[in-house]
């Protein structure tokens, strides 16, 4: 946490545990609201119908970081592309066991 001009501690937006707590929380409008402003959530378009109300759709992706370890999964999962869920979560079980 950070401190305002008065001394008292403030809530970072962009730190990790604020939005780990937005995520918890059932507003989505509150949480689709925070990812936008803090730049975690990149949209491709918006929507708007006024017929029945007013509709929003977000399309968009979570930015990611470089991390190998999941480019390494990700990159396994493409070449086992024939697996099943079962076999995965199968892995992940005796993985988990050792």
């Amino acid at each position: 946490m950070s401190n305002n001009k008065k001394g008292k501690p403030c809530k970072n937006p962009e730190a990790p545990s604020f939005i780990e707590q937005l995520m918890k929380s059932k507003k989505l409008e509150f949480i689709t609201a925070a990812l936008l402003l803090s730049g975690e959530l990149i949209v491709d378009s918006v929507e708007l119908d006024r017929r029945g109300g007013v509709t929003v759709t977000l399309l968009g992706a979570f930015k990611t970081k470089d991390n190998k370890k999941v480019q390494d999964l990700t990159s396994f999962l493409e070449n086992n592309k024939d697996m099943t869920l079962d076999e995965v979560f199968t892995a992940f079980k005796n993985h988990l066991k050792k």
